[in-house]
């Protein structure tokens, strides 16, 4: 072996060419992996080359194809043709464009809630979820959402209760009474002595009305109609109940305490109260509760330019709802980014702008 080597290099004329010498000082292992890797190259070019060429693609284009490979594919699209699912994306595309033009139109109200960008997309689509709620409450009934908004709902309910109960035994008593009109009840006391002398019989009434005691009664159930009644005592104690009813209700410091400016008494504006909670309520479900709070402290002076919103508002709760998984866990400015972006990827990765960034401003994207 040794003779076989001093034989070949005795053969060599010239000395080594300077790159063996530069090989000589490579790491064998590395070289060894390097060449390998060539070889491998080679073998994939030849591969390549028995395939038509797609001609000279751009490196974007290359990048996008790198990236699609490497994008999980739902298994709902795994029978798809590629024409399929070009449509499919298409159609996705659209979609997010609505849903873009939906957010642009709407990011301006977003003040009137002390809002901006950096708000959640829950927040977003609850503070359309209330304008689209209130514009159903009628102008007429809104002044209602602000009265007594603390107040204790249970409480109130038993004194509506107590104040409607009222109201059907005085409609009761007037029909009953219909001669009397409308004018204000005698006093409980003026009722009750009635029915006293009422109730003494022939004899002593007669012996009152010798006393003169008797003519303020007759006077009295002439103009209540009851002059031929059979049992106008029994009457007069009933409707003396019904006034005391009336006067403790008028004087009830409780209520006037649960109640506090808005207490007035029978004139209390008991179903504006009742409708303003059951309208919080109707809001609070849409909205949430700090959206609701929000949209009833905006003033008076910006309720048309908030009603002016109501279309777009509108347009949004629609996109978002055709959406199974809605829009969930970003800022509102960073989905609008991120729709943008989609936009361009699903059209052309070649027009993709690098100067996107996900961190975008929700003001910049407001005043697109």
């Amino acid at each position: 072996m040794l003779n076989e080597a001093l034989r070949i290099a005795s053969a060599i004329k010239s000395p080594p060419p300077a790159k063996v010498a530069a090989i000589a000082h490579l790491d064998q292992d590395q070289l060894r992996k390097d060449l390998n890797d060539r070889r491998t190259l080679r073998e994939t070019e030849r591969e390549l080359a028995s395939y038509p060429t797609f001609g000279t693609l751009s490196a974007d284009t290359l990048t996008t194809a790198s990236a699609l490979g490497r994008l999980p594919l739902l298994e709902i699209y795994r029978d798809n043709t590629p024409p399929e699912l070009i449509s499919i994306a298409s159609e996705t595309v659209q979609n997010d464009r609505r849903l873009k033009d939906a957010i642009h139109r709407f990011c301006p109200v977003l003040e009137l809630f002390g809002l901006d960008g950096a708000c959640t997309t829950d927040a977003f689509v609850s503070a359309a979820r209330a304008i689209v709620a209130w514009t159903k409450i009628q102008p007429e009934h809104r002044p209602a959402l602000l009265l007594n908004q603390d107040i204790d709902e249970a409480a109130f309910g038993r004194l509506f209760k107590r104040w409607n109960d009222l109201l059907a035994k005085e409609a009761e008593w007037r029909r009953s009474l219909s001669a009397y009109g409308d004018q204000a009840w005698p006093t409980a006391a003026t009722l009750r002595s009635a029915s006293e002398l009422l109730k003494k019989g022939k004899v002593g009434f007669a012996i009152e009305a010798m006393k003169g005691r008797t003519k303020p009664v007759h006077e009295l159930l002439a103009r209540m109609g009851l002059t031929a009644a059979q049992d106008p005592s029994s009457r007069l104690v009933a409707l003396a109940g019904h006034v005391d009813a009336l006067e403790e209700f008028e004087s009830d410091d409780q209520a006037s305490s649960l109640l506090g400016a808005s207490w007035l008494g029978l004139e209390t504006k008991f179903r504006m109260i009742e409708y303003g909670i059951r309208a919080r309520k109707y809001l609070t479900d849409h909205a949430g509760d700090d959206i609701a709070a929000r949209l009833m402290g905006i003033t008076a002076q910006d309720a048309p330019r908030l009603q002016s919103f109501e279309p777009a508002a509108a347009s949004l709760v629609r996109e978002v709802s055709s959406r199974p998984g809605g829009l969930v866990g970003r800022s509102i400015a960073r989905r609008s980014g991120s729709e943008e972006r989609g936009d361009q990827d699903g059209e052309s990765v070649s027009r993709r702008d690098d100067d996107r960034r996900d961190d975008c401003r929700a003001q910049e994207f407001c005043l697109l």
